[in-house]
């Protein structure tokens, strides 16, 4: 539209130097015309140039407070190794994870998937973060059992029946190398020792939120040193190649098997490198989150 207003200026002094005296207020009224639209497309632009940008400036608020929902930097224990990775499908996204250091020898991790994806989905993340930190910290409801009945507690009360997260909660004990851990509807994190063995965590409870009365009971598994546990959401599992074929968690545990005693860092380098070869070009369709815990001494 503002090259059109130009045009006319331009084809109206062109005009007024050719036409009789008479009838040189025609090309005298469109550069008129032409000098008033120019200026009112500057002032539309300049509106939705403003617009865009509040709506830019709002978007990247949305994304620095959900970085800082996610641990960063990782913490630091003498006895294991941690690694990350998240992408999410949109700026902002769905997935939350979290390693809590509840004293010298124990740590809390949590990995989980909040139905939905967008802001919508991340709004419900920053309720989790701070369900599960006042639970540690505030109640002093430290299990993993503890934590997912005040998460599914809350949900169920307070947001819709179609929302709903899966969720595994675990408590490593570095003393005893056991890990205590429910798994509430999430993708079984999996796992592999120095000796080949391989660790599946399966689901102990229903996504929580779906009903207030569900419940998660605690299950245990042994974590001696050099095993790597994997934990990550279904963005992982569920990348699709062009085929529409699935990752899939055999892959996942092939990759694993690969990298058994290497560090935290080139397990989750292995892992999404291979996802990436796998989808073959194919763009992602979900969040996806992966924390790598590795067991030292």
């Amino acid at each position: 539209m503002s090259l059109v207003g130009i045009s006319f200026g331009g084809l109206a002094i062109i005009a007024f130097y050719f036409m009789p005296s008479e009838q040189r207020w025609i090309p005298l009224a469109l550069a008129v015309l032409g000098v008033v639209m120019f200026a009112a497309v500057q002032v539309i632009l300049r509106r939705e140039f403003l617009r865009r940008l509040d709506g830019e400036e709002d978007q990247l608020t949305a994304v620095e407070i959900q970085s800082r929902l996610l641990p960063d930097p990782l913490p630091r224990m003498p006895a294991i190794e941690l690694a990350d990775h998240y992408s999410p499908f949109r700026l902002i996204g769905g997935d939350y994870y979290d390693a809590v250091p509840l004293d010298d020898s124990h740590l809390f991790i949590a990995m989980g998937d909040v139905s939905g994806k967008g802001t919508g989905a991340a709004l419900l993340t920053a309720n989790l973060q701070a369900i599960l930190h006042f639970s540690l910290f505030v109640t002093r409801d430290q299990s993993p059992e503890a934590v997912a009945r005040a998460i599914n507690a809350h949900l169920a009360f307070h947001t819709a029946p179609n929302l709903f997260v899966t969720m595994v909660l675990a408590v490593i004990d570095l003393g005893a190398h056991r890990l205590r851990y429910v798994n509430a509807g999430h993708p079984p994190p999996l796992g592999i020792d120095l000796s080949g063995n391989t660790l599946r965590l399966e689901a102990t409870g229903l996504p929580l939120g779906m009903f207030e009365t569900s419940t998660y009971p605690l299950a245990e598994v042994a974590v001696p040193p050099g095993t790597a546990l994997l934990f990550y959401t279904d963005g992982l599992s569920e990348r699709a190649d062009p085929s529409q074929r699935l990752y899939g968690e055999e892959r996942i545990a092939a990759v694993l098997r690969e990298t058994a005693g290497q560090t935290a860092e080139r397990i989750v380098d292995a892992v999404v490198g291979d996802a990436l070869r796998f989808a073959g070009g194919a763009p992602p369709e979900d969040d996806t989150a992966l924390l790598v815990l590795r067991v030292l001494k």
